[in-house]
């Protein structure tokens, strides 16, 4: 009874103690050592947060060499019962996994792709900084038949023969070739040991998986997801093998558990007509049969053949058009005018199903604007008609009248004359051809005779201007006047006869026999104009569109529809 009462008393003390006790806990980086898959305590971390006395109780552990995470507790520093609970740490652990693959040998599966490798971790201390982090290595990963999975296999003597196994190393830069073997024959069914061995530490992890490879068998095969042919409507033949993607919408099944990926060979059959003027050559159907075939035990066998496709093709094309429909046509030089290429000639297809016929080619010679007449025949559609307009530049047309004129008001020879000159340009703004007048012209004057002794006006072209003006009575006579567009080459000659005029100011009346026509750029008058008793206002509307000169200035009459 008095034995029981003291081993009473002594649990109540050690109770007692204990509720003063407390325990602190310190992660320990263990590095490794060598290459022997050992892990060694270098130093003690300096963030630990330890006194003295726990950091030299803690040193006690430096040297120390370990294989795996460990927990070690370190109890009476202080005087009390207080204890360092450390945790060893080598890192974190890496594993490999395969699984049992039954495989086909048609399908030549890739080793590499059946191994799923978990990476691991060491801790090594960065020399700047001294402090510890985590570094991911590279593996070593081999895989070898073994035998059987009841084989026993000791690992720390076994040593894979590189003659009989495989070798791949986890790394961008480095690839053993023998690792990219597939399983692809049935002699490779058997039990395989897969290793990788992390190459900084040492450390080895394995698994073992049954690898079964079988052959196709026809008398298995069936078609999974067949519904029917697929059919494709009115697309371009130059597409068709886009569409063909058998291997991806048709599997085979040759036995359970196994999904076989048998080679397809492919059977076209086509309605096309060999005639290339008959529009089912351009409008056909193509159906596409599949067939999958083996050899087993040396002979060649063949599935049911299934129809994949039917592909209804249509390279008759569409409708032609042309855009813009006018064109402008080249200046040679000389007044001489040649078709453009039309380039913008833009059918839908391209495909083979038309030609065309045209009545002016590029090139050819022409005087004025005419139309390309484009006949387009397709073979499945008929005829369609397009047409260009080729622009061809106006002629140069010369206005102007006999006329009588005042040698006090010094006239200007140029100023009794009106020159019309258009040109086609392209407006890049509207995307539409446009007449505009052109600013090229290059026009002499001659006095009685197209000579040059009597050359008295000249304008434009790189020559200094001879500018003439009618103020002097001996300036009547006969003037010449000829006017060439620098662009074209294109020329005019007109010749008028022009009266200058003494003292007497008042102008010679302008009667409905003298009005000449003009087009172009002219401005709607308004207004009375004094002519001999005759105001503008009471003739206006009797007279044409044109140019007039009323006491010696030009009027520009407009009639707007």
């Amino acid at each position: 009874m008095g034995m029981r009462k003291t081993l009473l008393l002594s649990l109540t003390l050690l109770s007692a103690v204990s509720t003063f006790a407390t325990v602190k806990t310190v992660t320990l980086p263990a590095v490794p050592k060598g290459h022997n898959c050992s892990f060694v305590i270098q130093d003690i971390p300096g963030n630990l947060d330890l006194d003295g006395i726990q950091n030299d109780i803690l040193h006690s552990l430096v040297g120390s060499t370990y294989e795996k995470d460990t927990t070690i507790y370190l109890n009476s520093y202080h005087g009390t019962n207080d204890t360092l609970k450390c945790e060893i740490s080598i890192g974190r652990k890496a594993s490999i996994a395969v699984n049992d693959t039954i495989l086909c040998a048609e399908d030549s599966t890739y080793i590499g792709s059946l191994i799923n490798l978990y990476s691991g971790t060491y801790w090594r201390k960065d020399p700047s900084s001294s402090v510890y982090a985590e570094y991911r290595p590279y593996y070593d990963m081999y895989a070898s038949k073994i035998g059987t999975k009841s084989d026993s296999i000791d690992w720390d003597s076994y040593r894979i023969p590189f003659d009989s196994s495989l070798f791949y190393r986890d790394s961008p830069t480095s690839l053993n070739p023998d690792f990219v073997r597939s399983f692809n024959n049935v002699d490779q069914t058997g039990v395989y040991m897969f290793v990788a061995k992390d190459t900084f530490t040492g450390c080895s992890h394995m698994d073992i998986a049954e690898i079964t490879v079988n052959n196709c068998k026809t008398s298995y095969i069936h078609w999974f997801n067949y519904d029917g042919p697929k059919e494709y409507h009115a697309f371009r033949s130059d597409d068709y093998l886009s569409y063909l993607k058998e291997d991806s919408i048709y599997v085979l099944d040759p036995f359970v558990n196994c999904i076989c990926k048998l080679p397809l060979d492919t059977i076209v059959e086509s309605t096309q007509s060999e005639d290339p003027e008959d529009c089912e050559h351009y409008k056909y159907d193509m159906t596409v049969k599949l067939v999958a075939t083996v050899t087993y035990n040396g002979k060649v066998l063949e599935s049911d053949t299934i129809v994949a496709y039917v592909l209804h093709l249509d390279d008759s094309g569409s409708s032609f058009r042309i855009a813009p429909d006018t064109a402008i046509a080249n200046y040679n030089g000389n007044c001489v005018f040649t078709v453009p290429e039309i380039q913008l000639l833009m059918p839908k297809c391209d495909c083979g199903s038309y030609y065309y016929t045209q009545n002016l080619h590029t090139g050819d010679t022409i005087t004025k604007s005419c139309d390309i007449i484009f006949t387009f025949r397709n073979y499945c559609k008929g005829d369609t008609v397009e047409k260009v307009h080729v622009l061809v530049p106006d002629d140069i047309r010369i206005f102007g009248n006999d006329t009588t004129v005042f040698a006090k008001d010094s006239i200007g020879l140029d100023k009794v004359i009106y020159i019309d000159s258009r040109l086609p340009v392209y407006n890049s703004f509207t995307h539409k051809v446009e007449m505009t007048i052109s600013r090229t012209i290059e026009l002499k004057g001659y006095l009685n005779s197209i000579a040059e002794d009597s050359l008295v006006l000249r304008h434009g072209g790189k020559e200094m201007p001879i500018l003439y003006f009618l103020d002097n009575v001996n300036k009547t006579g006969t003037y010449y006047f000829v006017a060439r567009d620098t662009m074209t080459g294109c020329e005019a000659t007109e010749n008028f006869a022009i009266t200058v005029l003494g003292n007497d100011s008042t102008p010679a009346p302008l009667y409905p026999a003298d009005i000449y026509e003009v087009k172009g750029n002219i401005y709607t008058v308004s207004g009375a104009i004094v002519m001999k008793d005759v105001y503008l206002k009471d003739v206006k509307d009797i007279l044409k569109e044109g140019i007039y000169i009323f006491n010696n200035k030009k009027i520009y009459i407009n009639r707007k529809k």
